[in-house]
């Protein structure tokens, strides 16, 4: 089954193929079940992709590209000069459902949690205490994120 595009259509792909690298290079063994793969794989991934073909018989990449758009159900965009440009569309993605965390029946406390502990955020910072020669601070280490430096001056006794 060959997919057929309006020119309005095709003229917006090839838009958007301008732009792009060439994700699979035909070699000089030709159109090979391997290069078929490829193609699959990044039309799966990618939608629309870029091909080098790297012969210089114009009658063999017609062929190729005409090959390839019956073999993958792809629509061809634009074959100029060595690189064709083909076009399948993604198939919907199944919606995902999000999987319910496991909870404790009787209590309701989730599993995997630890009790009483909260995010780095709602923690109140660290509280360090410091003392320092004649009063004056000493902030060596612990200076980071999430404490707090209080400097007690030290009496002198005698």
């Amino acid at each position: 089954m060959k997919i057929t595009l309006s020119p309005i259509e095709r003229r917006a792909l090839k838009a958007q193929a301008h732009v792009l690298t060439p994700v699979v290079m035909i070699g000089d063994q030709g159109l090979t079940p391997a290069v078929i793969l490829e193609i699959e794989r990044n039309l799966k991934a990618h939608e629309l992709i870029k091909i080098r073909a790297s012969t210089d018989d114009r009658e063999a990449r017609e062929s190729w590209l005409h090959e390839i758009c019956l073999a993958l159900h792809a629509a061809p965009v634009q074959h100029i000069g060595k690189m064709l440009i083909v076009w399948r569309q993604k198939p919907p993605e199944p919606e995902k459902k999000a999987a319910p965390r496991k909870s404790d029946r009787r209590t309701g406390v989730k599993s995997g949690v630890k009790a009483g502990v909260t995010s780095r955020s709602q923690r109140k910072p660290k509280e360090k205490v410091v003392a320092g020669p004649k009063g004056k601070g000493s902030l060596k280490g612990g200076t980071g994120f999430g404490t707090r430096t209080t400097v007690r001056r030290q009496t002198r006794t005698k």
